[in-house]
Order: C-alpha cells, then structure tokens, then sequence
C-alpha cells in the first residue's frame, strides 16, 4: 500500500496591476483590481514548502 503525501509551497509574490478609470475618483475608490487589470509579476520568492501524509478517512472518520 502506497502512503500518498501532499505537498504545500509558499511563495511571496510582489506584483503589479495596471488599470484605466473613466476619472481620479474612480481609481480612488476601488479598493482591489478588476478582472480587466493587467498584471506584471515583479518577483517572486520562494518561503518553504513541506510533504505531510495525506491522510484519508472513511465515511465513518476512522481512518483507513
């Protein structure tokens, strides 16, 4: 029987978004970008990854 693990990786990613408003006002009051921003990705950084086990319950919650 094969243990299947799952593996998670961190990332810091620094971005950048660009988008066109009608006016100053506008651009102001959004507080995220759209999904008509475009983005340029500056940098990434990786933090740390890890494995665990990936650990499978039955429909009771016993484990296999």
């Amino acid at each position: 029987m094969s243990k299947e693990v799952i593996k998670e990786s961190y990332y810091e990613i620094q971005t950048k978004f660009e988008e066109k408003f009608d006016n100053a006002e506008l651009a102001a009051k959004s507080d995220k970008p759209s999904e008509l921003a475009s983005i340029e990705v500056l940098d990434i950084k990786f933090d740390k990854s890890r494995i665990k086990l990936n650990q499978r319950t039955d429909k009771d919650g016993s484990k296999e």
